[in-house]
């Protein structure tokens, strides 16, 4: 029985890093799919640049090629190691991470809008005085 009970424990346990392992390639995922748009917008706006000073630039073509610029670098950066290691890694390691409460963000948020007002405040009367110091000075 207590055989039984190991071998249903460490199952359990060999699956435990299979399910985090997939929620992290899921991130990982995410990211490249991001990186494919954002360079299929920057393409976009690159060709139609470039096809602007020749002639007057396709949109429907313009858009094919920046798509398929986009998911080619994605697909590149995906199967290359060194960038699939990479974002997995960062993927691991904002996984670790201990995020705030929401309560705890929003009293951070209320202190550094307090601060960011008492700064502003300090300053006014900083620049105030010596502006009213500088103004008696090139009258004089």
């Amino acid at each position: 029985m207590a055989s039984e009970e190991n071998t249903t424990n460490s199952e359990e346990s060999a699956a435990a890093p299979a399910a985090r392992t997939l929620g992290v390639e899921r991130w990982v995922q995410f990211g490249f799919i991001a990186f494919a748009a954002a360079i299929f917008w920057l393409s976009d706006k690159l060709i139609t640049l470039v096809w602007d000073r020749f002639a007057d630039p396709d949109p429907t073509t313009v858009s094919i090629a920046a798509a398929l610029l986009g998911v080619g670098g994605a697909f590149v950066a995906f199967k290359n190691e060194p960038a699939h290691d990479f974002a997995h890694e960062a993927a691991v390691e904002l996984s670790r991470v201990n995020w705030p409460s929401r309560k705890e963000t929003w009293s951070n948020t209320a202190v550094v809008v307090v601060t960011s007002i008492i700064a502003a405040i300090i300053l006014f009367a900083f620049d105030a005085t010596w502006s009213a110091i500088t103004d008696l000075i090139y009258k004089a």
